[in-house]
């Protein structure tokens, strides 16, 4: 007598499930950041700098609608994909170049958007893992460095419609704000593996 096998023979486990909840959330908040930038550009830009072609308002109305639209793709994609990890990678690839779009934007490597590289590792440990969050978090202090130093000397252009002193900084401020902008990201990447060891 062959008798069934119990493993087989047991409903599969949706390991992912937890991973899919917590991406509906992210998906969710990033169309609220989205409509907060989109009232911010209309209200601070004006609508006529944005039918002019100013620079600053016309890349953030377009840094808005890859988000408003990446988030529809993904919610699409999320209800027919059964494993979210790829979802949750490809999701975090592209919110690294729009929030490091958003930083260029807001002032280089003394933005207070940088803030939002904390927030992408945070979402990155709860959808991929600590794995996931350590690389973030070293791919945040990559793209942060890169354009601070990149716009204070010159080899990234600054916004024509905007300030050059605000990019260009003096070697005193720039090493202020990439290192208070360091520890914040290592403060966060700290918390995860705190999490992590006590979890």
């Amino acid at each position: 007598m062959i008798l069934p096998n119990v493993r087989t023979s047991l409903p599969p486990r949706d390991d992912a499930a937890p991973s899919r909840r917590r991406l509906q959330w992210i998906l969710i908040g990033r169309v609220a950041i989205a409509t907060i930038l989109l009232g911010a550009t209309l209200y601070f830009g004006g609508a006529h700098k944005i039918r002019e072609g100013g620079f600053t308002p016309t890349f953030l109305l377009i840094l808005t609608s890859v988000i408003y639209t990446s988030s529809i793709v993904f919610g699409i994609w999320l209800l027919k994909q059964s494993r979210p990890r790829l979802i949750a990678g490809s999701l975090l690839v592209l919110d690294l170049l729009l929030i490091s779009g958003l930083v260029y934007l807001t002032g280089g490597a003394g933005s207070i958007f940088s803030i939002l590289y904390g927030v992408a590792i945070l979402t990155s440990a709860m959808t991929l893992g600590p794995v996931a969050a350590y690389l973030t978090a070293a791919a945040s202090l990559i793209c942060h460095f890169s354009l601070g130093v990149g716009l204070a000397v010159g080899r990234i252009p600054s916004p024509p419609d905007q300030p050059l002193g605000q990019y260009v900084l003096s070697t005193g401020d720039l090493s202020y704000a990439l290192l208070s902008n360091t520890i914040g990201i290592a403060v966060v990447a700290m918390l995860v593996w705190m999490l992590v060891r006590l979890g």
